[in-house]
């Protein structure tokens, strides 16, 4: 396994999971602080199944204990993402709140492994910022139902492609990477070499 500046890794690793521990709690915090703002509230009487309900009682919302409170959370959370599908700005911070959990995972294995993988890293970098620039996109082009905005789109996804492309075969310069798998890349690439004759010919 790539072992690499383990003093290094572990600090970055550190740091990354301070700022997102911080980032969730400034938004819990926000979402708490919505909801005692000076908004009228009305009573809302529902039933949900027993299997619901054992859901509801078991999932663990930082700030809300009691059920009430944890609805009034998972619906701010709700209508948080669904006004953020209109910008870009909300809609990279709800993508990155969905891989928050998995990234966190993940880089505390590493941190207790000292191992690091770089391809995963720039993944994870990679996938919020796409799914924002398509969320958002999309919203203003079914405003707009223009052919301006469909190049625009049609450009903006062409150059995050390709700029993953360069960033994983940037690892593949030398027989290992800073992978898991030490080998990850580079034992995929001759399928990629053949392709690329096939195109300069």
């Amino acid at each position: 396994m790539y072992q690499g500046n383990t003093m290094t890794t572990q600090s970055r690793n550190t740091s990354d999971l301070k700022d997102r521990n911080k980032s969730a709690s400034e938004s819990t915090d926000a979402i708490k602080r919505s909801l005692r703002g000076g908004t009228k509230t009305v009573s809302l009487s529902t039933r949900i199944s027993q299997e619901d309900a054992e859901f509801l009682s078991g999932i663990t919302i930082q700030g809300a204990n009691t059920p009430s409170e944890k609805l009034r959370v998972i619906i701010a959370e709700t209508r948080k993402r669904h006004d953020g599908m209109q910008d870009y700005r909300n809609s990279l911070m709800m993508y990155q709140d969905l891989l928050n959990r998995v990234v966190s995972v993940t880089r505390e294995l590493e941190l207790e492994h000292q191992i690091h993988s770089e391809l995963l890293s720039r993944l994870t970098e990679w996938l919020p910022d796409m799914m924002a620039f398509l969320t958002a996109t999309g919203a203003e082009l079914q405003q707009t139902g223009s052919v301006e905005n469909l190049k625009y789109l049609e450009e903006g996804i062409t150059d995050r492609s390709f700029r993953l492309i360069q960033s994983v075969l940037q690892m593949a310069i030398t027989d290992t990477c800073p992978c898991y798998q030490t080998d990850a890349v580079s034992k995929r690439m001759a399928g990629v070499i053949n392709l690329v004759n096939v195109i300069q010919k």
